[in-house]
């Protein structure tokens, strides 16, 4: 509640390209107003300006290999202008620095798998038994979000020989053999 002789107000934290109506209502006191809000007359819609999309939530991990991983995200909101690309990067944990391997994935012509909400990734050459961490961001016609929250810390698999095959079972023609 605002009390006085105002005629201006900044409305503030608001939704980019989104419409609203403004609509404001005397009072003389914080309990008491002179007039019922259908009597109080209604702005146009107004409409906020574009803006670039908002961070993508932070990625997650699906299809851990020794040397790659399939990152997901969800799109995020456009903020009146379609996604057209993501960049992604990623930091090797024992390096500690932060690498852009996917400067711009098309979001339309199949750089991403779609699957629901989400879309997919294929991160490859990987070193195997590594740690790394990802980071994802959008853009639109006005420019690019910020990088996503950074995912937690994924480990690619590593390939350590198997053991020695052991003899499970034995016939005059046949051997079944197991290892681990």
């Amino acid at each position: 509640f605002f009390f006085g002789e105002m005629t201006e107000f900044t409305i503030r934290e608001l939704e980019a390209n989104t419409m609203y109506y403004v609509r404001v209502r005397p009072y003389l006191t914080k309990e008491d107003s002179l007039l019922s809000w259908s009597k109080c007359a209604v702005s146009t819609g107004i409409v906020t300006n574009e803006a670039t999309p908002e961070e993508p939530l932070m990625p997650t991990f699906d299809q851990i290999t020794h040397n790659s991983v399939v990152l997901g995200w969800t799109f995020p909101r456009d903020n009146g202008n379609s996604i057209d690309k993501f960049s992604l990067r990623m930091c090797k944990v024992s390096l500690g620095t932060w690498v852009t391997i996917a400067p711009k994935i098309n979001a339309t012509e199949g750089d991403l798998e779609q699957l629901g909400d989400s879309y997919y990734y294929h991160v490859e050459n990987l070193d195997q038994g590594s740690q790394y961490t990802f980071a994802v961001r959008a853009h639109n016609q006005i420019g690019w979000s910020t990088y996503s929250a950074v995912s937690g810390v994924v480990r690619t698999r590593t390939c350590a020989p198997p053991t020695a095959p052991r003899l499970v079972c034995k016939t005059d023609s046949m051997l079944q053999v197991e290892w681990t």
